[in-house]
């Protein structure tokens, strides 16, 4: 069942589940890798159907605590055929902390009426991820003057170059966040939407819709930048002031 990592190793549980065509899905505080499904032949002289019954077991030789319960690709056996039956399985792992680095075979059993298999399994415990997110430089859209018309300005993620209807005194700047972590791993951005800006005397808010742009993997010294771009709707007549607002981005494994 491959090498398991999890993203969080002070939570209460892990679940993935290898599905019988090989893909992981609902994945939760885990990341798993070289996976592989398992595989029974079966024939019957006559048809039948019949639920697949998994004998979940637990494992805690590494010290935490291993749910198991197969899929199978397959309920149905025609007459006189033999088939594969691809085997997956829901994977739910409690008591992470408990959890130790290390590499676990046993056997898994699988019951029907007409079935007995335990199909054997290997997997590899490895080291908890961590990734970290901290910000080298804020947003910044400049100094616009106040516009007789209703207006926008926007900064290019990518380039950090500003341009619209608005009237600039001064350069923008680019948010700019650096990430860490493992090295060569690929990481998500919880995306950011609209921010409002509000001006110093409390009197009036702008509003900012937000977009960024990262590799989003890091580099082979675990490090990547994400920066941090956006469009600012501004009113006809906008009272003058410096506007400020505090966003949130996220990023996990």
């Amino acid at each position: 069942m491959g090498s398991w990592t999890f993203l969080d190793s002070s939570a209460l549980r892990a679940s993935f589940t290898l599905e019988p065509n090989g893909n992981i899905t609902n994945a939760s505080n885990i990341t798993v890798k070289n996976t592989r499904v398992g595989i029974i032949s079966i024939g019957s002289e006559t048809s039948y159907t019949t639920d697949y019954i998994g004998a979940g077991n637990y494992i805690q030789e590494t010290g935490c605590l291993i749910s198991l319960a197969p899929k199978l690709s397959e309920k149905s056996i025609p007459p006189r055929r033999i088939i594969d039956i691809k085997i997956g399985v829901e994977v739910y792992i409690e008591n992470l902390s408990d959890c130790q680095k290390g590499t676990v075979s046993d056997v898994f059993p699988i019951f029907t009426d007409e079935l007995f298999a335990n199909l054997p399994f290997t997997y590899t415990l490895g080291e908890t991820k961590s990734i970290s997110l901290r910000e080298i430089q804020p947003l910044d859209f400049g100094e616009l003057i106040s516009p007789e018309t209703a207006a926008s300005y926007s900064v290019n993620p990518q380039t950090g170059i500003g341009s619209g209807t608005a009237q600039q005194h001064a350069s923008p700047k680019l948010g700019i966040f650096r990430v860490n972590g493992d090295a060569n791993t690929p990481y998500q951005i919880n995306p950011v939407s609209e921010v409002r800006l509000e001006n110093d005397t409390r009197t009036q808010t702008l509003a900012a819709t937000l977009a960024t742009i990262s590799n989003a993997r890091l580099n082979a010294t675990g490090e990547d930048s994400v920066y941090v771009g956006g469009t600012l709707t501004i009113p006809s007549h906008s009272q003058a002031g410096t506007y400020s607002s505090t966003y949130s981005i996220t990023v996990n494994y």
